[in-house]
């Protein structure tokens, strides 16, 4: 977090090839390679309780190295740093990788890859091939009766992973895209969830995981709106009995909690230390109990108040100081993937952070038209 996004123009980190060393930790390098005085045996215990061989243990290595490979080059959309870390589900993947390292590292290739990042078919299409006809299927009545594979498995943990980082770059926008592109995969991952093949194809876990990390996606994607869709979601997850851990009761209630921030008066924030609050907040690997902190420290789950900001828009009547009801305008600035456009909205509400306004403009005949430009920030 210290070097967030400065993988490219850093000369110390260039100098140090951590590129390299973290590569190597993702991807089975040798311990002589990475470990100092690795080939002194004074110095060096190897495992009592499994034969590691000369290679590093990726399955304890490998996520800690994603998520630093992903902060390090957070928004630098360097094509050579996220081909490293992409995935695409094939027999060779399945055989080498864990259904989860393929949800981190899809999520570590779209944080780079952040201006390529737009909730759109073509972007889906180009995470998991073959997306259009997956949904399809799997939206249809009979969608039990699809093979039951391990590649379905597989690509579902892409599909999460893409999520959480497109949440965490429209995180508390509201945008309907990708609301509408979320939410019925989470009906879905629920569905294949409760059936009973779930359990005889070995699923269940990695299934539970999907859908606390997809349902999670929609909350930041809506924070701050109370948004009821997504709220019932939550509650009818939240009375399940059967097989569900702490970790998913915590994943619910943060859900829960990100929809209501602050009341509703809080909101979420999309600069570089707001992503990596929120990453550490909601990493996609939940707790088996209160005192589990094996694979992520549960502290660390706070982080979220670090990216909150209060951005609640509230008009008042000049005379009686009242809150009143105004329709307002909001002007918004060109960005690479949109064009410039105005939204109508009626106060109180959110509106965007600052760096995307151009102007607000009061609207309506009952009171006096305004307008409100945002000056441009020195960089």
């Amino acid at each position: 977090m210290i070097m967030i996004g400065q993988g490219t123009d850093n000369m110390k980190i260039l100098d140090w090839d951590v590129f390299n060393l973290l590569y190597n930790y993702i991807n089975r390098g040798k311990k002589n390679e990475l470990i100092p005085g690795y080939n002194d045996s004074s110095q060096h215990q190897g495992s009592f309780q499994i034969f590691e061989g000369d290679t590093v243990n990726t399955d304890v290595t490998a996520p800690a190295a994603i998520m630093a490979l992903s902060l390090l080059y957070l928004k630098t959309n360097n094509l050579m740093v996220a081909n490293s870390v992409k995935v695409i589900v094939s027999e060779a993947t399945m055989d080498s990788l864990k259904p989860d390292h393929v949800l981190y590292r899809m999520l570590s290739f779209n944080l780079i890859m952040w201006d390529t990042l737009v909730p759109t078919l073509d972007w889906m299409e180009e995470i998991v091939p073959g997306y259009a006809e997956l949904l399809e299927s799997l939206q249809s009545e009979s969608f039990l009766m699809i093979g039951w594979t391990q590649e379905l498995y597989y690509r579902i943990c892409a599909i999460s992973g893409s999520f959480l980082a497109l949440s965490l770059k429209f995180a508390a926008s509201c945008n309907a895209h990708a609301f509408n592109m979320m939410l019925p995969w989470l009906k879905i991952i629920r569905k294949l969830r409760e059936s009973s093949y779930s359990e005889e194809a070995g699923g269940k876990v990695i299934l539970e995981q999907c859908l606390n990390t997809v349902l999670v996606s929609l909350s930041l994607l809506m924070a701050g709106s109370g948004n009821i869709t997504i709220l019932k979601m939550a509650r009818q997850l939240r009375k399940r009995t059967n097989d569900v851990s702490y970790g998913n009761h915590m994943a619910i209630h943060m859900a829960i909690g990100f929809l209501f921030l602050g009341g509703g008066r809080y909101t979420l924030k999309t600069d570089d230390i707001a992503i990596a609050s929120l990453l550490c907040a909601v990493y996609p690997k939940w707790p088996i109990s209160s005192k589990d902190n094996r694979f992520h420290l549960q502290a660390l789950r706070h982080l979220y108040v670090l990216a909150c900001e209060p951005r609640l828009f509230v008009t008042r009547d000049v005379d009686n100081k009242n809150i009143c009801y105004t329709p307002i305008e909001v002007t918004l600035k060109e960005t690479l993937n949109y064009p410039e456009s105005r939204v109508k909205m009626l106060s109180p509400c959110f509106i965007p952070e600052s760096k995307y306004i151009k102007k607000i403009t009061t609207l309506g005949p009952r009171y006096l038209s305004f307008a409100l430009t945002v000056p441009k920030k020195n960089k």
